[in-house]
């Protein structure tokens, strides 16, 4: 048996598609945690990104990095996703006798081959896109590759029994080869604080995310829009995903009253910036 430090690899993914989010907050989570364990080595290939994380509390933890923040000299015209797979690639032969668990972020197969690994660990966040087709052809990739994915992992991790419950039926998967991990929370040393100005006076429901197809906000504007009693009882605060709904479209709906878009504050751009954890919800895993 080696006395060494368990190697993991984490990628690029889905630090570039997203500025902040759910799912790169729990791999920026799981890299600061584990890498503070000297049971771990933590190699990241963040990649050529756009999220605006600090990460310069552990960085120096980490047992390998690599970042750019604009695309290397004379590749300004390749693609995010085409120089990514090259670095990634680069990145992992840099690691002498490969990684023990390589845990991609998201779903891309075309990386699953290029990092020398022992292990494969993916989690599975939901199953919306197979429980309800988009009908989108940019959504194949992604419902392909985390079917491929899945059948390679060793292990399956899952954030809820209903996700679990999807695999096992949707995608064939063994439940013995599932691990349930709830996302966690620092909200227990977030400060209470009062509601808004005009919240508090009645009821509302908490809309998180951005307002698109995926989320059903248009379905939850038509609900508001034809029902009397909803824009009487009951509020919808809009959490991050920016402010952008209002407008002629909306407008003509008739309930832009009822509704509150409550901005989640955002730093500036990585490497000066850090998430304000004591303010806002943060997801990481345990």
């Amino acid at each position: 048996m080696s006395n060494r430090p368990l190697r993991i690899l984490y990628d690029h993914q889905m630090f570039a598609l997203q500025r902040f989010g759910g799912i790169s907050r729990i791999f920026v989570e799981l890299a600061r945690r584990l890498s503070a364990d000297p049971a771990c080595d933590v190699y990241w290939h963040r990649g050529y990104h756009i999220d605006g994380y600090d990460v310069s509390d552990f960085r120096p933890r980490l047992a390998r990095y690599f970042s750019l923040d604009r695309p290397p000299p004379g590749l300004g015209r390749w693609p995010r996703d085409r120089i990514n797979r090259h670095t990634l690639r680069w990145f992992s032969r840099t690691i002498w006798g490969g990684v023990d668990v390589y845990h991609p972020s998201y779903f891309d197969a075309h990386l699953e081959p290029i990092p020398k690994r022992k292990r494969l660990a993916v989690t599975v966040y939901d199953m919306i896109l197979e429980r309800f087709p988009p009908g989108q052809a940019r959504f194949q990739p992604t419902i392909e590759g985390k079917r491929h994915l899945v059948e390679k992992a060793d292990v399956v991790f899952v954030i809820s029994e209903h996700t679990r419950a999807d695999v096992v039926e949707l995608l064939g998967v063994d439940p013995a080869r599932t691990v349930l991990t709830y996302p966690a929370s620092d909200m227990a040393i977030i400060e209470a604080a009062p509601l808004p100005a005009g919240i508090a006076d009645r009821p509302f429901r908490l809309y998180v995310g951005p307002r698109t197809k995926y989320k059903n906000f248009e379905l939850l504007q038509q609900a508001f829009a034809r029902s009397d009693w909803l824009k009487r009882e009951f509020r919808v605060v809009c959490l991050g995903g920016g402010a952008g709904f209002l407008g002629p479209a909306w407008e003509t709906r008739r309930c832009a009253r009822a509704w509150s878009s409550a901005a989640t504050p955002e730093p500036a751009s990585s490497p000066g910036s850090r998430w304000p954890t004591r303010r806002w919800p943060a997801t990481a895993r345990r």
